[in-house]
């Protein structure tokens, strides 16, 4: 960034790479310096990075490939280049949209739906009823708004609602609805799992008799100091385990925890004091020792 910023202040070194990349006839420069240039010396590069077929599509599916390359590709009437466009990680949603609004075929709308980048306003602006594969994308795009989300809910599957229930945007009221659509332990233990998850369902799970809905329980950020001590006191060390990994310290006491993976967990800790490593070394588990040496302050003392 530091070094794009001087190429964008300086003129003469903007013009000297110009220049060498026209020389040189190399679309790799070309490419990096399509940014910081006008339309006509763009225009220039283009007729280098155009030259064979290849390039274009090299660029069209790598991650470095500068934005305002990006939107030029997206222009090409080449379904080969637009196919790669739209499973690029690094397309940005400005592109996606210009790739939505284009020619395309309903394959190339999933991978929108699907993609990453791909922002709130565009998931809603796509017909998710169109197929089978754009709800499923939808349903699993983190982007999707709350107000999608309670139309996609109307005729959900049950493998939708799941996709759906791992949705920061949810709320507690759509996480309500979603509970009460299906009694199904996976989904409710989703549900469980989400930092909005409404407190009647989440004390359901911390108190079930179901290993699973307890672990996802766990996950919740939003446990509070009580319901974390709980977990800890789990007779199930899975759950013990999935506890342990929100605390940033853990008390000495807990170093006389019996199960093998709830210590390894506990070894990795990174508020560990004096007492409790030294009490934790003395086990000579090799999962723990390997835990307390990945935290540089503490390999002198073991």
């Amino acid at each position: 960034m530091k070094c794009a910023t001087m190429i964008a202040s300086n003129d003469n070194t903007l013009t000297a790479l110009l220049d060498q990349a026209c020389s040189s006839a190399d679309p790799y420069q070309s490419a990096a310096l399509h940014p910081w240039l006008s339309a006509s010396e763009r225009a220039v590069c283009e007729k280098i990075i155009f030259a064979q077929r290849r390039h274009p599509r090299i660029f069209a599916r790598a991650a470095y490939t500068p934005v305002s390359l990006l939107q030029r590709l997206a222009l090409e009437n080449d379904s080969v280049i637009l196919d790669k466009l739209v499973k690029n990680p690094a397309t940005p949603t400005t592109v996606l949209k210009q790739l939505a609004q284009g020619k395309h075929g309903k394959h190339r709308l999933n991978s929108i739906a699907a993609h990453a980048n791909a922002s709130t306003a565009l998931l809603d602006s796509l017909d998710e009823q169109a197929s089978p594969e754009r709800r499923q994308a939808i349903c699993s795009n983190p982007n999707a708004g709350l107000i999608q989300l309670n139309r996609l809910l109307v005729n959900a599957s049950l493998g939708e609602c799941k996709k759906m229930a791992q949705n920061p945007h949810a709320d507690r009221v759509f996480l309500t609805r979603l509970w009460q659509a299906h009694d199904e332990v996976y989904l409710h233990a989703e549900i469980a799992s989400h930092r909005n998850c409404p407190s009647e369902f989440l004390n359901i799970a911390l108190n079930s008799d179901v290993v699973l809905l307890r672990r996802k329980a766990a996950a919740n950020t939003k446990l509070s100091d009580t319901q974390l001590l709980q977990l800890l006191a789990d007779s199930e060390s899975q759950v013990r385990v999935a506890a342990l990994r929100q605390l940033v310290a853990v008390k000495v006491s807990q170093a006389d925890e019996p199960a093998r993976r709830v210590r390894r967990e506990l070894a990795r800790k990174t508020g560990l004091d004096e007492a409790l490593v030294n009490r934790l070394v003395l086990t000579m588990i090799a999962g723990c020792a390997a835990g307390l040496l990945a935290i540089p302050p503490l390999r002198s003392l073991c």
